[in-house]
């Protein structure tokens, strides 16, 4: 069921005396709240502390035992995990040729798939992300399906167990793009000290912000607020891969 947006308008108009109508033109950059730390390029240039690197090397001798050409893993090496800016991953790299499975930690620690060629792991050319130009292949129907039921079974008992977590949605996952992943939206005034890499068996993606207002009332007086957006000029070209790929399924914390 849906309320035409002008009959709301009018209804909120009539009961504060004021006159509400839509404004803008057409669309254009503004610059509100930074949440680039959740995009794959910025988690990427995140250099990594101490302990993490430690726990890479530990968890990387342990991935060693796993390279096996013949069913598509060539090497690994220690990288950064696009998912969670700041956490080490485990790089794996897998024949591009090949339809490969790889565990999504080692010790703990995440892991990173990137497709590519034994004469380029070889030659020390492969990339070391995830991260390519252009967007990612979609999700298959029925990965993205399944990450929808486990979303569902789980988005209402994180967000009441963690008073940190507010959103919690389905995208696709930054270190494996073949696999969907929960992104979970939390408040960046009381991120948790430890955010678990997998949650019900998907991949777990955070993004730390400010809480979504939507359920606020502004009909107790004005409200004031020293906070503003403007446009500015766009000094990038977007990518696919800079933005939670969220379809929909989308739950908020009441």
């Amino acid at each position: 069921m849906a309320n035409p947006a002008p009959t709301v308008l009018a209804e909120l108009g009539s009961q504060v005396d004021t006159t509400y109508t839509f404004v803008g033109t057409t669309d254009h950059p503004v610059s509100c709240l930074n949440y680039g730390a959740a995009t794959a390029t910025a988690a990427q240039g995140t250099p990594l502390s101490g302990p993490q690197l430690e726990l890479a090397q530990q968890a990387v001798g342990q991935a060693r035992m796993l390279i096996n050409p013949t069913m598509g893993i060539l090497g690994v090496a220690t990288g950064k995990s696009s998912d969670h800016a700041g956490e080490a991953a485990v790089i794996f790299y897998v024949d591009a040729s090949m339809n490969v499975s790889v565990p999504q930690t080692v010790s703990g620690v995440r892991t990173e798939v990137i497709p590519t060629t034994a004469q380029a792991v070889a030659a020390g050319t492969a990339p070391q992300s995830a991260v390519r130009s252009g967007a990612p292949a979609p999700l298959a129907s029925a990965v993205f399906n399944q990450a929808v039921a486990a979303k569902e079974q789980v988005a209402q008992s994180l967000m009441q167990q963690n008073p940190a977590y507010f959103g919690v949605g389905v995208g696709q996952s930054l270190d494996n793009p073949q696999e969907a992943s929960l992104v979970i939206y939390v408040d960046r005034r009381q991120v948790p000290a430890a955010l678990p890499p997998i949650v019900n068996g998907l991949r777990a993606r955070y993004v730390i912000m400010d809480r979504f207002h939507v359920t606020r009332s502004y009909l107790q007086g004005p409200v004031r607020s020293t906070g503003h957006c403007m446009a500015h000029p766009v000094t990038h070209q977007a990518n696919d891969m800079d933005v939670p790929l969220l379809r929909r399924h989308l739950s908020l914390q009441p």
